[in-house]
């Protein structure tokens, strides 16, 4: 059953003569249960062995961050919500799980959706006073059952860019064989990745056209338009990568915004006003972000980052905030507890691509003028002593993990690492549901076209490795 799950097997892989031979020659006195006696026994109690572990990593855990995604399968007539979650532990360490892949039939209302998570929340007794927030996609259903079901969320900052012949050219010129990129909506970077895998095989490709007669060709003008379009999109797509690994958090994204907005405000004369209408869409699509205490609360608690690259107003507003959770875990009832020796996974060094270096060089020089700013005016006399102190000592270098910093530091700032175990537990995309159902289609694919909606609940949550 384990080999099932992990693998994408269908149920009827103990049926194949060639698997039933090997079973036989490994052990000729074993009989091979049937596919439904795997698919009604052996899968729920796999499931509930899994369950059960994640309920008991789940005890008492007070803040959990969760993601969330709606897929349908091209094969069969099924749609399917899911639910994975990640958190901080006390000992600082950084879990996550797949929860729960729900059927979810009927209209995709923000009504419907809300109840399904209600149905989801109930299922794994996860109270909403303890949902720190719902990473989910842009679409308005999505923030609408969000506000019907009572938890908070943010969108997924991601979300928010003739083959045998041509083979034959490649070789001929002693290129690389490669096939060329498509744009698909739904793709992040698909966009920029078509138009460098153009440039990458523009020789080819002025080869096929001599050859062939195509309906257009790409003057030298546009050519030129690629080429600095792939110039300039090239940060975002070094940002996309960052803010979709494991270890990317909501502390990323002010930071990550406000380097990205400083090097698009440096012009060149290439152009052509593009640098002027992408920062202007990024100063409207997340210019909320500087407001939203669900991030510049993760980002002051980011010994990465602490306050520096905040102006003056977000800087006022998220020391305010973090004093009034100082404030509020003082004076609850709470103890701490002592965490176990056991080393947490370090949060990696972020490193960069083609064109990285520039989104480095403004995180330097935001970093310099806010330093400079905070030495002539000085951090509020009315700060807490803990978050005074948390705030003047220097930022962690990067290659050093803010959870193992938070861990080592929890009995000089208690109330701070209690929050910065909320806080830094939020994903800043909703990348963990999306590679779910991409393992989902291989669920469900040609092979498993039959397979019951309620058994791929049960196998989701399995085949994650």
């Amino acid at each position: 059953m384990e080999m099932i799950a992990l693998d994408d097997q269908p149920f009827s892989i103990v049926e194949d003569w060639g698997f039933r031979r090997l079973i036989e020659l490994i052990e000729p006195r074993y009989s091979l249960p049937s596919p439904r006696y795997f698919s009604d026994v052996f899968l729920p109690a796999l499931y509930e062995v899994v369950a059960t572990h994640i309920h008991k990593l789940l005890d008492n855990v007070t803040d959990i961050s969760f993601t969330t995604d709606i897929w349908s399968s091209d094969i069969s007539q099924m749609s399917m919500l899911s639910l994975t979650t990640q958190w901080i532990n006390e000992n600082f360490e950084l879990k996550r799980a797949v929860l729960h892949a729900q059927k979810f039939a009927g209209s995709h209302t923000g009504v419907a959706i809300a109840g399904a998570f209600d149905c989801m929340f109930a299922t794994w007794k996860i109270k909403k006073d303890n949902v720190h927030v719902v990473l989910r996609d842009n679409a308005r259903n999505m923030q609408k059952a969000m506000e019907e079901c009572g938890v908070k969320s943010l969108g997924c900052m991601a979300h928010t860019l003739g083959t045998s012949r041509l083979r034959d050219i490649q070789q001929e010129l002693g290129m690389k064989t490669m096939m060329l990129q498509q744009d698909v909506a739904t793709r992040w970077n698909s966009t920029f990745l078509m138009m460098r895998s153009l440039l990458d095989q523009k020789r080819a490709l002025g080869v096929y056209g001599a050859d062939h007669e195509l309906p257009s060709c790409l003057s030298a003008h546009q050519w030129g338009l690629i080429e600095n379009m792939t110039t300039l999109l090239t940060p975002f797509r070094q940002l996309t990568r960052e803010i979709s690994s494991h270890q990317a958090t909501t502390a990323d994204v002010i930071l990550s915004v406000v380097a990205l907005k400083r090097l698009l405000s440096k012009t060149a004369d290439t152009d052509s006003g593009v640098r002027t209408a992408l920062l202007e869409a990024v100063n409207e699509r997340f210019g909320s972000a500087f407001s939203e205490p669900l991030y510049y609360l993760a980002t002051i608690l980011d010994p990465w980052y602490k306050d520096r690259y905040f102006d003056t107003v977000t800087k006022q507003a998220a020391v305010k905030m973090l004093q009034q959770q100082v404030d509020k875990v003082t004076h609850s009832d709470s103890a701490t507890e002592t965490p176990d020796t056991e080393e947490p996974q370090e949060k990696n060094i972020r490193t960069s691509d083609d064109g990285g270096k520039s989104l480095l060089d403004m995180h330097d020089e935001i970093l310099e003028e806010n330093l400079t700013m905070e030495q002539q005016a000085g951090l509020s006399s009315h700060t807490s002593l803990q978050v005074h102190g948390y705030l003047c000592e220097p930022l962690i270098p990067r290659n050093e993990s803010p959870l193992q910093y938070w861990k080592s530091n929890m009995s000089r700032f208690p109330a701070l690492a209690k929050a910065a175990r909320k806080y830094l537990s939020a994903p800043c995309t909703s990348v963990d549901s999306e590679r779910l159902f991409s393992a989902g289609s291989h669920i469900v694919d040609e092979k498993k076209n039959r397979i019951q909606c309620e058994k791929a609940e049960m196998l989701l949550p399995l085949v994650i490795k």
